[in-house]
């Protein structure tokens, strides 16, 4: 049989598909897409539109593309999101979009979808023209804020990790540069946000003019060269940008900084600064600051991290991270990449919250640093909040939520049997109480009234207990908490506060505890209290300057526990009770941190051991004398019977109480001995050791 000869035909068509094939790759991928992501529901607007008008006369080159999405304020006459494609030289219309949020992740989302089907690309340009505000969800003027929505962008809360992290898993590759024509965004914290998912960041550490950015210049740079390099474009574009705002006479920073440096040498500068952290309040006040106002400002939160390290003649290649800056004179000192570092402790405090939720705290901890540096800790830990519990018969091994906090904590775990509460007052009225200062009120309160301590200047408010609180073996006092009070750290510290207090006869008090600053709701306060009689005061005291509303109590009730026994963690979250009697316990669990500051009591936590505990020695092994721990029900005596190894019966004695003092075991031989109770449906063991 013969083979049948190749139709020459054949290699022709194959030659012709693959050749195909190859021209759709060539063609069907550009080189650069460029992504201007205008966020313009807001008072920006007409000044988005009028960006996008200045962008005539490009997009001739196909290798580089430019797709612009911009949503406009409701007021507009278009104010719904669109789509623009440069083509030719002139900024096409694509599509219209009906009214979305575009600081949503779904959103987001689909819009890069269609440019990975429409515009795929080897490199992305991703540019985020917006208000900004740095990392922080607090402040005014957030990230790709949406007025129709009332929503933006949060960098604390994650929302800029993700929206980069899906950006690469729908583009199949990093970006290759995340520009950012907004505020206060060229920081550590958002490098760190970014590090996995872009290469190059185009940022500005200060705060920046409307039309900061010469967009035309960026692109046809870009059109007209696309194998440019990233350090020769970044140094292009910063210095236009420089150009285009000294020519109005106003202020700015523009760096780009090389991410894969900067995430492979951060570390080393880390370490460095603990090492000179008794130096940096020798000099913090001297390093370039970033206020959120241009005004010449030594105190204001952002600093500019590579002058502080230069400062103190740290020297690594962190600093080729910083591919160009320019800068105006307002900003000489600066080195480009700001980082959080307040000037007072308040300005740090009251943002904790937030700045914990950053992927930099959690690399490097700055939070606990800067709170070191200051040396003024007043925050106390959290409450803890989850509590597994594991039950082995009498041994109980419990595990329980950490306590966030800045410092190595402390836990005190609080066991009782049972608790009763010897006082309530609903606050309705002053019957249980002496007044001197407070009222009713109806304004707020978790039901009907509660007592106030009011507002003024050097007020010295006080409730205190008419009658005394009995306590044999201490308590918790608990109450619904709602104040705002007076807290500044300018040239010194300002409190107004709110205290605690006890006293055995109405003369000398003691302090409890103390509150100021603000709570946005009511609180459940739980404050342990001392075994004793006393009487409690509430007391609230203001200065000669600044007042505020002042403090609201309500639901107000003392807790006395029986059986109480206090067992203390080293900054640990495990610890096993060990040979616990049979019964029902209820568990309170206070963090304490190196500082002193106490946390809040948690909720109680219970657990019932079912099986009555084993006999135990106090000495096992014992050589003399011996002293056993008997587990027995109320009221009751029970025969204890001791064999030896052999299983002869040397010992007897009746047992009436739970601690026994047995001077007769002295005359035991060294050996092993058992111990056995079982009679009245009562039966336990034990094992005691004689040396």
């Amino acid at each position: 049989m013969g083979v049948e000869p190749i139709n020459p035909h054949f290699y022709f068509m194959k030659k012709l598909f693959l050749f195909l094939i190859f021209i759709s790759l060539l063609f069907g991928k550009s080189k650069w897409t460029i992504i201007l992501y205008f966020a313009c529901d807001n008072d920006l607007s007409n000044a988005g539109y009028q960006e996008i008008l200045k962008l005539t006369n490009l997009g001739y080159n196909k290798k580089v593309r430019t797709i612009i999405l911009i949503d406009n304020a409701f007021y507009d006459t278009s104010p719904f999101p669109k789509i623009y494609e440069l083509n030719n030289g002139n900024i096409e219309l694509k599509r219209k979009l009906p009214e979305v949020n575009i600081a949503e992740i779904n959103f987001f989302s689909d819009f890069l979808r269609y440019i990975k089907e429409n515009y795929e690309s080897e490199n992305y340009f991703l540019i985020f023209y917006s208000h900004g505000n740095g990392w922080y969800q607090s402040l005014n003027r957030a990230f790709l804020y949406d007025e129709t929505d009332r929503s933006s962008l949060s960098v604390a809360g994650g929302g800029l990790r993700e929206f980069v992290k899906k950006a690469k898993e729908i583009l199949k590759r990093k970006i290759k540069i995340l520009g950012f024509d907004v505020c206060l965004m060229g920081m550590v914290e958002i490098c760190f946000e970014i590090f996995d998912d872009c290469d190059y960041l185009f940022a500005s550490p200060s705060i920046l003019p409307i039309s900061a950015w010469d967009y035309k210049s960026l692109i046809k740079k870009i059109e007209e060269n696309p194998d440019i390099k990233i350090k020769e474009l970044s140094e292009i574009w910063a210095e236009n940008n420089l150009k285009n705002i000294k020519e109005r006479k106003e202020e700015g920073v523009f760096s780009a900084i090389d991410l894969n440096i900067l995430k492979k040498e951060y570390k080393k500068a880390f370490s460095f600064l603990k090492e000179k952290k008794p130096l940096l309040s020798l000099i913090r006040n001297k390093i370039q600051t970033y206020p959120f106002f241009e005004i010449e400002d030594s105190f204001a939160s952002h600093i500019d991290f590579f002058h502080l390290l230069k400062e103190l003649n740290f020297e690594n290649k962190i600093f080729s991270s910083i591919i160009s800056i320019k800068k105006t004179e307002f900003y000489k000192k600066g080195e480009g990449l700001a980082i959080f570092f307040p000037y007072y402790y308040f300005g740090f405090k009251k943002y904790i919250k937030e700045y914990a939720l950053l992927e930099f705290q959690r690399e490097v901890k700055w939070l606990e640093f800067l709170n070191e540096y200051y040396s003024l800790d007043d925050i106390r830990p959290e409450i803890v909040k989850k509590i597994k519990i594991e039950r082995k018969r009498n041994n109980i091994f419990i595990n329980f939520s950490k306590s966030f906090d800045l410092s190595e904590i402390n836990y005190y775990l609080y066991l009782f049997n049972s608790f009763d509460t010897i006082f309530y007052d609903s606050c309705e009225d002053f019957a249980l109480w002496e007044n001197y200062g407070f009222s009713l009120s109806r304004k707020f309160a978790k039901k009907g009234n509660s007592f106030y301590s009011n507002e003024g200047l050097l007020l010295n408010n006080c409730l205190i207990t008419k009658e005394k609180i009995n306590l044999e073996e201490g308590g918790l006092l608990v109450f619904d908490l709602l104040y705002s009070t007076e807290e500044s750290y300018l040239n010194r510290i300002k409190r107004d506060i709110f205290y605690l207090e006890y006293s055995f006869d109405k003369v000398n008090f003691q302090k409890l505890d103390s509150f100021y600053g603000k709570s946005n709701y009511f609180e459940e306060i739980k404050i342990l209290l001392p075994q004793g009689s006393y009487y409690l005061r509430f007391r609230y005291q203001t200065d000669s300057s600044i007042t505020y509303l002042g403090v609201f109590i309500d639901e107000i009730k003392v807790i006395s526990f029986k059986n109480l026994k206090e067992f203390k963690i080293f900054n640990d979250t495990n610890y096993t009770f060990y040979h616990l009697k049979k019964g029902k316990y209820y568990l309170l669990i206070i963090p304490v941190d190196k500082y002193g500051n106490r946390g809040l009591g948690s909720e109680f936590f219970s657990f019932e051991v079912l099986d009555y505990a084993h006999i135990i020695s106090l000495s096992n092994p014992f050589s003399k004398n011996n002293t056993l721990i008997f587990d027995l029900p109320k009221n009751s005596s029970f025969l204890l019977k001791v064999y030896d190894l052999k299983g002869n019966l040397i010992y007897k004695k009746r047992i009436e109480k739970e601690k026994v003092f047995l001077k007769e075991m002295a005359n035991f031989k060294k050996g092993i001995y058992f111990l056995l109770i079982n009679e009245k449906g009562y039966k336990v063991n034990g094992k005691i050791i004689k040396i």
